[in-house]
């Protein structure tokens, strides 16, 4: 005997089942409006249809470095030029260059930017002279490059809380604004700023980055974030907060300093390929002048010997006139009277000129193999031991 069916179309069963004073299951919505889109045609993905169809390629803008469609995250320490780099690397892309990477041939960005911790006046000194060294006029830039500055409003698009992750007003103005330029690439530097609360709420890290995914549809996401204080070699941590962040943007990349003015930026997670990216640069005064892996070795193998011939002469000078003062140094590193690390502990400029110590150990051995210092006997201790020390040799 069939089942008998309630004016619901339900089974029977199923309406009688006994739930208090409740007349809708739990497990069904009470009204249409209130159906989720997940399982439906929106999140449905058919790979049937694509039997004989190529999906496009991923688009990236800049490749290996920005992908489209996609939230990436360039993280480096305070102070290194992070957010100059960043608006070079706008400009860049507003105009097509392929200053920073592979940019499709001829094609230009729109691109909205908000900056959180420099305002009016010094974003507008840093844009003459990124535009004076591309050769353009400020007004080149426009209908491409959208400019923002937070330091005088209130700059939070999100907010942590116990529940979660909510919008501000701010977030609401950055939709019209998305709405009306139709970026296709979003720059937000930086994450301290646009985020108020907690940066190390797992569950909350993800909820943001998914609402700004939620936006790339048809644009690019690039957070800028700060890591930790350097420690005593002056190397600092490649993540922002907790590795949240990393765990959930698709692309990351780091930003390091280098010897000698020279800063390094490298992919560090790129979820759609390699981390083959890297970048060498050195700020010029008005750019971050891109210089290649092959040109910056030849440029260090220089500068170290120029710095090596200046400590030669550094410590020719300093043995001569110490010898005059009757006081002698050793070439061993070992010994409490070398002469490098005299020369390094000496408050007088004059004494190290500021020159490497690396530099003068090698400078003390070139000189000693080149025969124009050596070390001999110049005298006697008290207890008429005899005292080792270098001289410049004359011979």
């Amino acid at each position: 005997m069939d089942k008998q069916k309630s004016n619901s179309g339900l089974p029977d069963f199923v309406e009688n089942f006994p739930m208090g004073n409740v007349n809708t299951p739990p497990w069904l919505p009470t009204k249409p409006k209130e159906l989720s889109k997940a399982f439906t045609e929106e999140t449905f993905v058919n790979f049937s249809e694509w039997q004989d169809v190529e999906p496009p390629e991923r688009e990236w803008l800049i490749g290996g470095l920005i992908p489209m469609g996609a939230v990436s995250a360039l993280f480096g320490q305070a102070g290194i030029g992070k957010s100059y780099l960043c608006q070079q690397m706008i400009t860049a892309l507003a105009m097509g260059f392929n200053s920073f990477g592979e940019v499709p041939e001829g094609k230009r960005y729109r691109v909205l930017a908000m900056f959180c911790e420099d305002d009016r006046n010094e974003l507008i000194r840093r844009q003459k002279r990124i535009c004076k060294s591309y050769r353009i006029g400020m007004r080149d830039l426009e209908g491409y490059l959208y400019t923002h500055t937070f330091t005088e409003t209130d700059s939070y698009l999100f907010k942590t809380t116990r529940d979660g992750v909510t919008t501000t007003a701010a977030f609401n103005r950055l939709l019209e604004t998305i709405a009306q330029v139709k970026p296709q690439l979003l720059l937000l530097d930086n994450i301290g700023k646009i985020l108020a609360g907690s940066k190390l709420q797992e569950e909350a890290i993800g909820e943001l980055i998914t609402r700004l995914t939620r936006l790339c549809k048809d644009m690019a996401i690039l957070l800028i974030g700060h890591t930790g204080k350097p420690n005593e070699d002056g190397k600092t941590t490649e993540y922002y907060g907790s590795v949240a962040f990393n765990n959930h943007v698709r692309f990351r990349s780091f930003l390091e300093r280098l010897e000698d003015g020279y800063v390094k930026l490298s992919a560090m997670k790129n979820n759609y390929g390699d981390t083959t990216y890297t970048l060498n640069a050195k700020f010029d005064g008005s750019i971050f002048e891109v210089v290649s892996d092959d040109v910056l070795k030849r440029e260090k193998a220089a500068l170290k010997d120029l710095s090596i011939d200046a400590g030669k002469v550094a410590i020719l000078e300093f043995i001569k006139s110490q010898t005059m003062l009757n006081i002698f140094y050793s070439e061993s590193t070992k010994s409490t009277k070398n002469i490098v690390k005299a020369m390094i502990a000496s408050d007088d400029y004059a004494i190290h000129k500021g020159i490497d110590k690396r530099f003068l150990d090698t400078a003390v051995i070139r000189l000693i193999a080149e025969n124009k210092i050596k070390s001999e006997v110049v005298g006697k201790d008290a207890s008429r031991n005899k005292l080792i020390g270098l001289v410049v040799n004359h011979g």
